[in-house]
């Protein structure tokens, strides 16, 4: 079954851009992990370092890829350093 993700994070000052090239990063492995079929980086027009993440895996399997992926690691080092936590939710389409 697929699976969907909607993924927010808000970063404040000199941690955006380094935050935004990590999930630059993430979105190139991503296009290339078995089963992602959608993995979408969006930054919000009227805030500078609020970024939106639309993926789409085609089951939980492919999710567990992702989220145990050395790229994952990586972009994981980022946040930690940039103090910032997503929000995540999950999603099921009808």
């Amino acid at each position: 079954m697929t699976v969907g993700v909607l993924a927010t994070l808000r970063v404040e000052g000199a941690n955006a851009e380094r935050v935004r090239d990590a999930l630059l990063a993430l979105a190139e492995h991503a296009a290339h992990e078995p089963g992602t079929e959608l993995f979408e980086v969006h930054e919000t027009v009227d805030h500078i370092g609020q970024f939106v993440i639309f993926e789409r895996y085609c089951d939980e399997a492919a999710v567990l890829v992702h989220r145990t992926s050395a790229a994952m690691d990586c972009f994981r080092a980022v946040l930690r350093q940039a103090e910032v936590r997503p929000d995540i939710v999950f999603l099921t389409p009808l």
